[in-house]
């Protein structure tokens, strides 16, 4: 009952990121906002750290909304961190060369990153790296990966809660910084007990 991922997503517009190197980051907000492999977290994307220039940034570089970005080099590169569902959010902003991103076609990208969660997905992208030393998956090893061939509806189903979980993630930071804000006294640089 699985396919292989190679077949669901498409080739020319998935890829590899851009590599500026970091004498070349900015602060944030300067440029453009860069993720980087840190950023992606259990199929979330956390803000960038750093931003980029403006020069990285082109039609192919853009992260569009339902991109998914898969961890494919560094320590962390089996674990379910290694993964994130591209959302509002992060339209817009690049990615560097750590992420592989899969642009999906007739299959559904929150799905696909629910699945990418799962211990049966871990160990394929544990097996890759078997014996070779090296914290890294090409992009044969990526096309290669087996994914559940489930019907659009199941898909379809899935996908929409982990969309739903993206949009709740992003309102609880936004209720978050906006009681931040409005709880900071004057004078005050910490919480103290009993405020």
């Amino acid at each position: 009952g699985c396919v292989a991922l190679g077949s669901k997503f498409n080739h020319a517009e998935s890829g590899y990121g851009v590599l500026p190197g970091s004498e070349e980051y900015l602060p944030v907000g300067n440029g453009v906002g860069l993720v980087r492999g840190g950023e992606l977290q259990l199929g979330a994307i956390n803000a960038p750290g750093v931003s980029a220039p403006l020069s990285y940034q082109t039609d192919w570089t853009m992260l569009r909304t339902g991109d998914v970005l898969l961890l494919i080099k560094g320590a962390c590169i089996d674990s379910p961190e290694g993964v994130g569902l591209v959302g509002e959010a992060e339209a817009g902003h690049i990615f560097n060369g750590s992420c592989y991103r899969i642009r999906l076609s007739g299959y559904d990208s929150g799905f696909l990153v629910a699945y990418c969660l799962t211990n049966f997905f871990l160990i394929q992208k544990r097996r890759e790296i078997a014996n070779t030393g090296v914290s890294y998956n090409d992009e044969d090893s990526i096309s290669d990966y087996l994914v559940p061939n489930s019907s659009v509806r199941v898909q379809t189903y899935v996908g929409d809660k982990v969309r739903q979980a993206q949009r709740l993630r992003l309102r609880a930071k936004t209720l978050q910084s906006e009681a931040q804000a409005y709880f900071a006294l004057p004078g005050m640089d910490a919480v103290r007990i009993g405020e």
